[in-house]
């Protein structure tokens, strides 16, 4: 049994367990999988709930960031109709044919809907980068992406909403990858700049002879090994003891000779 989404306790139809039996019960993990980037629809069971309670009619748009012809964030609003039964009736109620759930699953079927409007707004010019998104429906969470410029945390930190009822308070907004060290802004306020890096002091010879022990006892078995020179440690400096190791393992040894050796 389940609690119908919106309801006040009332039970429903027997259903599976599980997204993938058309139910709303979510995994232990399934938020973590896949990764929530981009604008994500929170997969736990008070969001659905909220969700699924609201009328179909509620909801006749969605607005997104797109990016202005000057390089500036604006917005666009996709004009979509969630009705698929009546227009009082709450989101969890669907009209789809093949329903599992007595008809029970419209969560998806909503969420399906947003996600097609979106993609077909994309296909319209599918190289203009004035409106960079995609949507999919993932088990019961909708994911709408920035397309061509995944780094672009600024471009998610407008608030998701929708006509009429806003459930902007329902989704996760997050960059699929981020900006490291000091270039690393933090737009949109979701990672901290870094500081520049440090590469560490150049290697010494003994560093090298250091790492052939720990190779010996933890590496079972390779056959090539390769050395390239160093400003800081020539190589003639490093080939007799990589030599003797790479006899006793029986493995190849391959030296890059520096620019300032003699022909052999």
């Amino acid at each position: 049994m389940f609690i119908r989404p919106g309801s006040t306790g009332d039970l429903a139809v027997p259903l599976m367990l599980g997204t993938a039996q058309g139910g709303l019960e979510v995994g232990a993990h399934a938020v973590r999988r896949p990764a929530p980037s981009g604008i994500t629809l929170k997969a736990t069971l008070a969001d659905l709930n909220a969700v699924g309670g609201i009328a179909q009619s509620a909801v006749t748009g969605i607005t997104l960031p797109n990016i202005n012809a000057d390089g500036t964030l604006g917005t666009q609003t996709i004009n979509v109709s969630l009705v698929t039964t009546n227009a009082a009736d709450p989101w969890y109620e669907d009209a789809l044919p093949s329903s599992r759930t007595d008809n029970h699953d419209g969560i998806r079927e909503k969420l399906g809907i947003i996600a097609a409007a979106i993609n077909d707004a994309r296909a319209v010019s599918p190289a203009d980068p004035l409106f960079p998104w995609t949507a999919t429906v993932d088990g019961t969470r909708l994911v709408i992406r920035p397309t061509g410029a995944p780094d672009r945390d600024d471009l998610l930190a407008t608030t998701l909403a929708t006509t009429g009822t806003n459930i902007a308070t329902r989704f996760n907004v997050n960059t699929g990858a981020y900006v490291l060290g000091a270039g690393g802004l933090g737009v949109g306020g979701f990672h901290v700049p870094g500081t520049p890096g440090d590469d560490g002091a150049a290697p010494l010879s003994s560093d090298y002879d250091d790492a052939y022990p720990v190779i010996d006892r933890e590496v079972d078995l390779f056959n090539l090994m390769v050395l390239a020179p160093d400003a800081a440690v020539p190589v003639q400096d490093l080939y007799g003891n990589a030599s003797v190791f790479c006899q006793k393992r029986r493995a190849v040894l391959l030296m890059d000779a520096p620019a300032t050796w003699a022909s052999v």
